[in-house]
């Protein structure tokens, strides 16, 4: 889709924050997609409206967008008008179903309707728009910013629970969560002997079957060449907990970033 890269484009020019959190949702959303047993033309459409969801934010003051503390009212207001606006920018552009113009005007709606634009209600029909939701708040919770501490996988997962059947399809919640496994990519885990390290993959037909990068051993010292395991079933080591990132002064991103 030319239109959606030249939009993708324009949001990283934009702001960096927007641009990443689009391609995380699209991700995201293709994993709830996959749990909820959707078709490729389906999945298709899913991850192009988690990419452009936030699209509309190119006509909020990004000063706004950025902004590190908390949102006045007014600023609020204006955040607001973001799937309105993106619905505009995609109307403009050839090729894009309905289907993904409802994602980008309502992933905000929530389960019940009572988020924003309230206007839309009667305009959004499709599951894919629900599908988007999960993703979409998933990555936030799970997010870095100035002012917010993010949660770890299992927490974000415990919350998405919370707000199922609220602001969240609790069907949906239910197979992502499923399929993530217990100890999701991305969670910092204790094993059994002690040692820490970083869950890089779970097998989505079995989550009992982990691939884990071994970063602290069982002193707590910090190794110069993480090690990679496989946990399987009837081994030796298991996992026993999660472990907070910021108990251990690391960001679990850098060292995603030294998979080959």
């Amino acid at each position: 889709e030319p239109h959606a890269m030249m939009a993708l484009s324009m949001l990283k020019d934009y702001d960096n924050y927007t641009f990443t959190h689009s391609v995380n949702v699209s991700v995201l959303a293709l994993a709830v997609g996959r749990a909820c047993n959707l078709t490729e033309e389906q999945l298709k459409t899913l991850g192009l409206g988690g990419l452009l969801h936030d699209l509309g934010k190119l006509r909020i003051d990004v000063d706004i967008i950025t902004k590190p503390g908390r949102l006045t009212d007014a600023e609020f207001d204006a955040i607001k008008e973001h799937p309105g606006f993106g619905a505009e920018i995609i109307k403009e552009m050839e090729g894009v179903t309905p289907e993904v113009m409802q994602i980008v005007l309502g992933h905000h709606l929530r389960y019940d309707r009572s988020g924003y634009p309230s206007k839309a209600v009667d305009n959004i029909a499709s599951p894919l728009v629900e599908m988007a939701a999960i993703a979409d708040g998933y990555d936030a919770m799970t997010t870095l910013r100035s002012y917010q501490r993010p949660f770890t996988p299992r927490r974000a997962i415990a919350r998405l629970k919370e707000i199922s059947g609220s602001s969240l399809h609790p069907e949906f919640v239910i197979h992502f969560v499923e399929s993530l496994g217990p100890y999701p990519v991305g969670s910092l885990v204790r094993l059994d002997n002690n040692e820490i390290g970083l869950v890089t993959k779970v097998d989505t037909q079995n989550t009992s079957l982990v691939d884990i990068k071994i970063i602290f051993d069982a002193a707590g010292a910090l190794l110069e060449e993480p090690n990679r395991i496989q946990l399987r079933p009837n081994q030796p080591r298991s996992i026993i907990a999660e472990v907070d990132p910021q108990t251990k002064g690391i960001d679990v991103t850098d060292f995603f970033d030294l998979d080959s």
